[in-house]
């Protein structure tokens, strides 16, 4: 309705409208329009010199077919501009631009030549094979400029994704060798203070060895005089 009458109908309210024929009541006058229906037709033809629209519509699929079918103000009443597949240095331009506005933490910006230059040939050659494609099986397949742009989009978000996965693990192995490291000390300060107390353990060892043998000969002369007193005590029970 906007492409062809230039109007909403019922787009505003009674109170809405008579507050829209009042304000535009001093323009229409001069313009010699002083009925409603004059007035009101006046703010239309205003609206419709002021206002522009812009459509754009991608051609992948029947949706474009489809729309026009449905709309035919889309083809009768608005001026159609067919836009050509991107030269090669506007593609270029286009992924420098792109590249420069990712994240500084992606450090990018020394490869921004050599990633605008992959990603435009990339984006030409898969044109080219989809027009192969096409001649030989009659089967369309679309490269337009919003496929080469989530293709720039794509990689900026894998390299971030991997630099992230990357961080990770090096985080983990800088914690991993940090741990290493002081538990080496650990156990190196272990060595030094078993080494030191080697000798106390040994005379330490000497000393239980001494206290076995002692606590043997104790056992020996208290298991004689055990059966001296049984032999004592037998001796007691026959008188």
């Amino acid at each position: 309705n906007i492409l062809n009458t230039g109007e909403v109908p019922n787009l505003f309210a009674p109170d809405e409208l008579e507050g829209v024929i009042s304000a535009m009541r001093p323009l229409a006058k001069a313009a010699g329009k002083e009925t409603k229906d004059g007035i009101w037709q006046f703010f239309v033809q205003t609206i419709r010199e002021n206002l522009h629209i812009v459509l754009a519509f991608s051609p992948i699929g029947d949706g474009f077919r489809g729309r026009c079918r449905q709309f035919p103000s889309i083809i009768n009443c608005a001026t159609i501009d067919w836009y050509s597949p991107w030269p090669p240095d506007a593609l270029l331009a286009v992924a420098e631009r792109y590249y420069g506005a990712a994240p500084k933490e992606l450090a990018l910006s020394s490869l921004i030549p050599q990633l605008s230059a992959i990603s435009q040939y990339m984006h030409s050659t898969s044109r080219e094979a989809a027009e192969q494609f096409f001649e030989s099986l009659r089967r369309r397949t679309y490269m337009t400029p919003t496929s080469y742009l989530e293709l720039i989009g794509l990689f900026t978000d894998l390299v971030g994704t991997k630099r992230g996965e990357l961080t990770t693990k090096l985080n983990r192995y800088t914690v991993g060798s940090k741990t290493l490291g002081e538990t080496k000390v650990v156990v190196d300060d272990l060595k030094v203070k078993l080494t030191a107390m080697q000798p106390s353990i040994e005379k330490a060892k000497k000393d239980t060895a001494a206290l076995i043998l002692k606590v043997d000969a104790d056992k020996i002369v208290a298991n004689e005089k055990s059966e001296a007193c049984a032999e004592d005590a037998k001796v007691a029970e026959a008188a």
